[in-house]
């Protein structure tokens, strides 16, 4: 890889942050810092993107789907990374799964319609349901981690 990161795990760390507003099964959202690009869904139809160079041309991936990848060392193939905190800007691998294309677009439905919400913590540890905060709110208190700070 010729750039300034080692690895792509290590990419990825770079350009996200541990959100101790957001949790998941105990563990913090980490935001994608990075590109976002259009396409269908996720908060305002934007998902974090990640460019990477493959046989000489540069691609562009969806972050969430590449931090899976590396991170579990479990390929998708056919499948999408779900976000089970359903918040489309959190690459924390521990909080994506693997989904159907169909599984997926009902999970986004699910959350759409307000069967699902988001729990925000805040600094202190109480916490309070909200269905969505402001992308500007995401990035108020970053902080940027390293590995060990993000398990």
């Amino acid at each position: 890889m010729n750039s300034k990161y080692s690895s792509l795990q290590e990419r990825l760390l770079a350009n996200s942050y541990r959100n101790d507003r957001f949790w998941f099964d105990g563990t913090p959202c980490w935001d994608w810092l990075g590109a976002f690009g259009t396409g269908g869904g996720g908060e305002n139809g934007r998902y974090p993107t990640l460019c990477i160079r493959v046989n000489g041309k540069v691609k562009t991936f969806r972050a969430h789907r590449i931090s899976y990848e590396e991170f579990t060392r479990d390929k998708l193939g056919e499948r999408e990374a779900g976000h089970r905190c359903h918040r489309t800007c959190c690459i924390n691998p521990l909080h994506l799964e693997p989904v159907t294309p169909k599984e997926n677009i009902y999970q986004r439905e699910q959350k759409k319609n307000g069967d699902i919400r988001v729990r925000e913590f805040d600094f202190v540890g109480s916490g309070m349901l909200v269905e969505a905060l402001s992308v500007e709110s995401y990035y108020q208190k970053a902080v940027p981690c390293v590995l060990e700070d993000l398990l």
